[in-house]
């Protein structure tokens, strides 16, 4: 059975002065949100998996990670770009590839952009099962960056599921910088000397 705080949605809060919140808005869930939950969860406003037929086949989304596209204009709002581990279960196994979904209205509204890192792609760096996680954004000047972990092939010490951290460079239209080839180019990595879980 899997742990139950993997079921879920994710909730907005917002604030006028940054001391006295809102209550959460349920922005985004998934079909595996138990709708029988105690306390009843609220209604989520978008659920992923009828919304984006690309998105159809996650069973979770977990790892959120997410940051402010600047305004580059009077005409450019910027945006909340939200980086989002997809799993996949079947047959008694998981693949999690990294998504990207965007938003120009808040976080009121998020549109699918597409997948930052596949399957295929955890593949070729090197990580374990097909699958990388644990995508987090950031920005640098104007150069928005993704860090993404590696899973390991086997694990190294109780607990540790992380392998390591890539840094990945992210264009505007919302896809990771790659090679001649097509394979993702990462840029930095962060480990451990001595095996302990980073990511």
């Amino acid at each position: 059975m899997l742990p139950t705080f993997l079921f879920g949605y994710f909730a907005l809060q917002t604030s006028g002065d940054g001391l006295s919140w809102s209550s959460d808005t349920a922005v985004l869930g998934w079909n595996m949100t138990p709708r029988d939950a105690s306390p009843a969860l609220p209604p989520v406003q978008t659920n992923v998996n009828t919304a984006y037929p690309a998105l159809a086949d996650c069973t979770l989304l977990l790892e959120p990670g997410m940051a402010i596209r600047p305004s580059s204009s009077s005409r450019d709002p910027g945006a909340v770009d939200l980086a989002l581990s997809c799993i996949r279960l079947a047959g008694g196994t998981s693949r999690i590839r990294i998504v990207l979904l965007r938003s120009t209205d808040h976080a009121r509204t998020f549109q699918y952009v597409g997948v930052l890192l596949s399957t295929d792609d955890a593949t070729c760096l090197g990580s374990a099962d097909r699958s990388i996680t644990g995508g987090d954004l950031f920005y640098l000047g104007s150069q928005e960056y993704l860090i993404a972990s590696r899973l390991p092939a086997v694990t190294p010490k109780a607990g540790n599921i992380y392998k390591d951290c890539l840094v990945f460079a992210v264009d505007d239209s919302g896809k990771v910088a790659r090679d001649a080839r097509g394979h993702p180019v990462a840029l930095r990595r962060m480990a451990t000397s001595d095996g302990t879980d980073i990511g």
